[in-house]
């Protein structure tokens, strides 16, 4: 909206008690929060006996307090409590991106990354140049996969920077990505010409790139433990 809130609505009687409530329903539902409770203020300036007032001011509070919950389970890596909390909130905000978002973002630590595709997807039609949720794509593609997605969660960072330049998350997990594919090319690479060593090294520097990545860690150390097998270091190997 291209004006401030809580102050009426242009377009709106100053006196439409209704029209006042409707506009703070929709706001709670986009998550527009502190804008909704400047519209209800309004409405009980001008109805001080409005009950819904009261009621809409307890779905803001509840939302509220599920978002702060959840913020703070995720910060302490709680992924499946702060999850819960996020969809408690959505519950009351269903047409809440910046919630929405972030309910990926634990549903991706929860390790649901099927889910997070699906949820990313149903915000892109909706908002196609979103960058956190193209971000957030990506991210899922890449922890999904043992390398076959790298390039393809390399191309949905590259669409979220064209959305936003400045999204930091979105460079820095594209340079990972970049440094972790080359480093695995070149082991592979090695590895074909009869470098043994050199793969090994290769191998060893890429596992170190992304340590909780289990799916790749398991095939760089497949890869390793062949290149060490051909060195016949076979206690290293196992």
């Amino acid at each position: 909206f291209p004006f401030s809130f809580p102050f009426p609505f242009p377009f709106l009687s100053p006196s439409s008690t209704q029209g006042y409530l409707r506009c703070a329903r929709c706001l709670i539902a986009m998550g527009q929060l502190t804008p909704a409770k400047g519209q209800l203020a309004h409405v009980k300036r001008l109805d001080p006996s409005n009950g819904d007032v009261a009621k809409e001011l307890a779905s803001v509070a509840s939302a509220e307090r599920e978002m702060e919950l959840g913020r703070g389970y995720f910060a302490n890596e709680d992924f499946r409590t702060a999850r819960i909390s996020f969809r408690r909130a959505l519950l009351l905000c269903p047409q809440a991106i910046d919630i929405q978002l972030l309910q990926i973002e634990v549903v991706i630590g929860c390790g649901d990354f099927g889910e997070a595709l699906n949820l990313t997807s149903a915000i892109l039609r909706r908002e196609a140049q979103s960058a956190r949720a193209m971000f957030l794509r990506g991210k899922a593609l890449y922890l999904s996969g043992s390398g076959d997605n790298i390039d393809k969660a390399i191309d949905h960072f590259k669409q979220a920077l064209q959305f936003d330049p400045d999204l930091s998350d979105a460079m820095k997990m594209a340079k990972k990505l970049r440094r972790l594919a080359n480093l695995k090319k070149e082991g592979n690479e090695a590895f074909k010409m009869g470098k043994m060593q050199e793969a090994r090294e290769k191998y060893t520097e890429a596992l170190a790139v992304d340590p909780s990545h289990k799916l790749m860690c398991s095939t760089l150390c497949c890869n390793r433990a062949a290149a060490l097998t051909k060195l016949k270091l076979l206690s290293e190997a196992i």
